[in-house]
């Protein structure tokens, strides 16, 4: 089984070295090879909007940059893990450019969801299992909620942690969640 983690190079600091460590420590007890990959303003571009992913090239993105690569890695790995700084209640920016260049992985179509708003239908029959962590060196409560319900809201199948510095907390959390793909779920 295979395990990718994406992180964002801006905010690489002790916080986030300690959550890698324990990461792959956690992956490798579980026979997952774990591959590590960063994302930083200089290798990846924006979501441009050309739907170049649903209509030329359907399933991968029109843009040729690191996350083209980064993608194709996500999609044949069993479980993706993003490193999300929170800044001011949401993910940095670089973590959110990766999040948006997931459309390629979508249906250019629109189903209502239970709760009446809509999204993307799922592209393919299974999913690597997403974990988002939220982590911040001046963690407050208030912008780690907004992070996990806007995660929440985006992604039906993602599960969302909070790092508050506790190697025990995120162990414990990670004990709770399906090391392996999902079905359809995005």
């Amino acid at each position: 089984m295979k395990a990718l983690v994406l992180s964002d190079v801006a905010y690489m600091n002790a916080t986030h070295q300690m959550i890698i460590q324990t990461l792959t420590d956690y992956l490798a007890s579980y026979g997952m090879t774990v591959e590590t990959e960063t994302v930083s303003q200089e290798t990846i571009t924006d979501c441009i909007g050309c739907f170049g992913c649903w209509t030329k090239t359907p399933g991968e993105c029109a843009i040729q940059d690191d996350l083209f690569v980064i993608n194709r890695k996500m999609m044949l790995s069993d479980f993706v893990v993003y490193l999300c700084p929170i800044v001011y209640g949401q993910c940095a920016a670089n973590m959110k450019t990766a999040i948006d260049r997931w459309l390629p992985n979508m249906l250019p179509f629109f189903i209502t969801r239970r709760d009446g708003s809509t999204m993307h239908p799922a592209r393919y029959e299974s999913y690597p299992s997403q974990l988002m962590i939220g982590y911040s060196d001046h963690f407050d409560e208030a912008e780690a909620q907004l992070f996990s319900d806007i995660t929440l809201k985006h992604r039906e199948g993602v599960q969302v942690v909070l790092w508050h510095d506790s190697v025990d907390g995120l162990l414990s959390a990670l004990d709770k969640i399906e090391l392996k793909r999902v079905e359809g779920r995005l």
